[in-house]
């Protein structure tokens, strides 16, 4: 796959949308991002810069590589601009059930049928989100980990009327931009990653409520073994 067979968009330009946008960009694809005021795109620009400088000084990228990925990235407040010719929409707005499923309703009235709604949630199921859409069949959740230009994994969870085609499409992508895509067939609370997190933190507490060892000691268990 190369960036001319898909078209990306970002719905948000905060934290994880400019974060996305940035690894989007670093794969060689060009990407929309949408903002709400030129308050927040000029936040994302600033976030955008010192993501790259931090990735230059740290030799992640050269520095032509950083000023080739910053350019591939158009922010904007035009919403229908940035939804010219997408095939793939990733959602990062804020975890608000309603306000999703409005966002949904905008961008279903602006797209082809065939264009991928991805959500970058992390706890609300798809069948919720795309209990109002036209075309359900296209939504799939696409859920990046902060920071997403540097963690390799996105957890793709189908909901329940989500086609195979879009699950599909949407891992292919995902390995496109060199990430490390799971696919998760059942809806279920935390998806995978949060669920064995917690598992993981709930266990820790314990042991240290319990005197078993050290918050120290705990630590050193995981970071020398798992």
């Amino acid at each position: 796959m190369d960036n001319k067979t898909e078209s990306i968009s970002i719905i948000g330009s905060g934290t994880m949308g400019h974060s996305i946008a940035l690894a989007v960009a670093m794969a060689s694809f060009n990407v929309r991002v949408f903002g709400i005021n030129e308050e927040d795109l000029l936040n994302a620009r600033k976030g955008l810069g010192e993501k790259i400088t931090s990735l230059v000084a740290n030799e992640v990228l050269s520095q032509q590589q950083g000023i080739e990925a910053f350019e591939r990235i158009q922010l904007s407040t035009d919403l229908q601009a940035v939804m010219k010719d997408t095939t793939l929409i990733i959602e990062a707005i804020p975890e608000n059930l309603e306000l999703k499923k409005e966002t949904y309703a905008l961008i279903e009235a602006l797209v082809d049928e065939t264009t991928i709604i991805a959500s970058n949630t992390s706890g609300i199921m798809p069948s919720m989100l795309a209990e109002k859409m036209k075309y359900p069949n296209r939504l799939v959740i696409t859920h990046f980990y902060n920071p997403a230009h540097l963690v390799p994994l996105v957890e793709v969870v189908r909901g329940e009327k989500t086609d195979e085609t879009t699950v599909e499409r949407a891992m292919a992508i995902m390995n496109a931009l060199n990430k490390k895509p799971i696919k998760i067939e059942k809806e279920i609370v935390g998806f995978v990653g949060n669920r064995l997190q917690f598992a993981l933190f709930r266990e820790a507490q314990y042991l240290y409520n319990e005197g078993i060892a050290s918050k120290e000691d705990i630590d050193a268990a995981v970071k020398y073994s798992i």
